[in-house]
């Protein structure tokens, strides 16, 4: 390249070229720079072009229309809006309502579009998120009072997630955000500038092979298979956990699929290839560790081994609504090059062995399923969250509703509500053990219970007596 680049950004253009803007100054991530160039993969080459209106770097860029491109984020220095235009040097169009670093951009229009973050310009994060338009005044989503975009920590193109039609005018994408408090992962579209959740069958889940699973990328959306991608890796394992969004239908189907661990893996924008697979190259240590970065590259072949009616490799009709199935891909590791292709070959995972375990998790209950709910309950204590519900914990697990709900009332012969409520009054007597000073209001607020008159009875259909009684019990003895 003519300049370096680094946490600048990569805007691939209509025209065939790729804009490159901005970056650190020096190594180490050290200082801002001006600087803008375009790469020709027709021929390998690189073309200085002038310069952005101000230094950046942790900056985005989205092309509009006839070459011009909007640019916005910064770190560490003033944010602002500029235009970016091929024969002259970018101009300053409007001011921000928010310091951004690492923004997201979405087109509304064809000539508009939105920029918001939930990060200033100095990483902290934002209580309330402003979405400045290029045309208008800034707006907030009530959506993000709960559902905060998914932090990538690198580069994020709004094009990748597209799955409208932008020749009839309709820009719709997809993008992944998290619950504030729960952690809990979630699809938005994005309309024409309105968003909402999409509908999915499952939960986004949070656990699998008994690891946490930590989603890192923005949502890949492969537009001629009708089905997107979230990648994550497990926060003990270091596997690559794949999500599979099958958005084209109105209750939208979930997959999850996983590799083996891959120690050395990168953590980065994935691309999506001709051929529908998706590539990670490069990228820096997980969890995030910009002064490791990686050699590693990982294909992932999605588009070689699920077809668009479903069907897998690993053997039989993949049925997606079911529920989110686990199933082992291939995948390819090297350094220079391509060393080796491992496909998963786990019997648990192929022939007659996969049909078998998939027909027994379906039919039936778990036997080890209430164990990791009490494990996860003693653990996490989610019980204590007045407005936690049966689906939460499922998505946590990483499993339908239903199951979690079954495991209960076959292991402890109640409902999921009853049992939480039996935790609550086990935590409640703990409590005023304890703390036999405690007043009853602090007890059942503390414990999870949603109201006064639930804690009473709950703990009297549990005990058979009052908590006053209880205490004056204790206290006697």
């Amino acid at each position: 390249m003519t300049y370096t680049h680094d946490e600048g950004f990569a805007l691939p253009m209509e025209s065939g070229l790729v804009l490159l803007g901005g970056g650190h100054l020096q190594p180490l991530g050290i200082g801002n720079q001006f600087v803008t160039e375009e790469y020709n993969p027709s021929n390998h080459t690189f073309k200085s072009y002038g310069c952005m209106d101000r230094k950046r770097c942790w900056v985005q860029g989205l092309e509009m229309d006839s070459g011009r491109v909007v640019i916005s984020g910064n770190w560490y220095e003033g944010d602002g809006i500029e235009l970016y235009e091929r024969k002259i040097n970018a101009m300053p169009l409007k001011d921000v309502r928010q310091q951004r670093s690492m923004p997201f951009l979405f087109r509304t229009a064809k000539d508009d579009a939105i920029i918001f973050s939930s990060f200033s310009e100095r990483a902290q994060q934002y209580d309330t998120i402003w979405i400045d338009h290029l045309k208008g005044a800034p707006t907030t989503e009530p959506l993000f009072e709960k559902w905060q975009p998914l932090s990538l920590g690198h580069e994020h193109r709004s094009m990748d997630s597209f799955i409208g039609d932008e020749a009839k005018g309709i820009y719709t994408y997809l993008m992944a955000v998290e619950d504030t408090l729960t952690h809990q992962a979630a699809i938005m579209k994005l309309a024409n500038g309105q968003f909402s959740l999409l509908k999915t069958e499952t939960p986004v889940p949070r656990v699998s092979q008994g690891d946490t699973i930590c989603w890192f990328s923005q949502v890949i959306a492969d537009r001629q298979a009708g089905r997107a991608y979230l990648l994550g890796y497990g926060k003990q394992e270091k596997r690559l956990y794949i999500l599979y969004i099958m958005y084209q239908d109105a209750n939208v189907p979930l997959a999850l699929g996983y590799t083996e661990p891959i120690p050395d893996m990168g953590y980065t924008t994935p691309v999506l290839t001709a051929e529908g697979n998706l590539v990670i190259a490069g990228g820096v240590q997980v969890p995030v560790n910009n002064f490791e970065p990686k050699a590693t590259v990982v294909l992932l072949p999605v588009g070689d081994k699920v077809d668009a009616a479903g069907n897998h490799g690993i053997g039989g009709k993949w049925r997606w609504w079911l529920y989110a199935l686990l199933a082992v891909f291939g995948v390819f590791i090297g350094y220079k090059g391509l060393k080796h292709f491992h496909h998963g070959s786990n019997s648990s995972h192929n022939g007659s062995d996969f049909k078998a375990q998939l027909e027994n998790t379906v039919t039936g209950v778990d036997d080890k399923l209430m164990a990791r709910i009490d494990e996860l309950m003693e653990r996490e204590q989610l019980f204590l969250n007045p407005e936690l519900k049966v689906g939460d914990v499922a998505a946590i697990l990483g499993v339908n509703s239903r199951y979690v709900s079954d495991s209960i009332n076959a292991s402890r012969d109640c409902s999921f509500a009853q049992f939480m409520n039996r935790l609550r009054v086990e935590y409640a007597q703990r409590l005023m053990q304890q703390s036999p000073e405690k007043k009853l209001l602090e007890v059942w607020v503390t414990s999870g219970f949603a109201n006064e008159s639930t804690f009473f009875r709950a703990f009297k259909s549990i005990t058979g007596i009052t908590p006053k009684e209880w205490i004056n019990n204790i206290s006697t003895t």
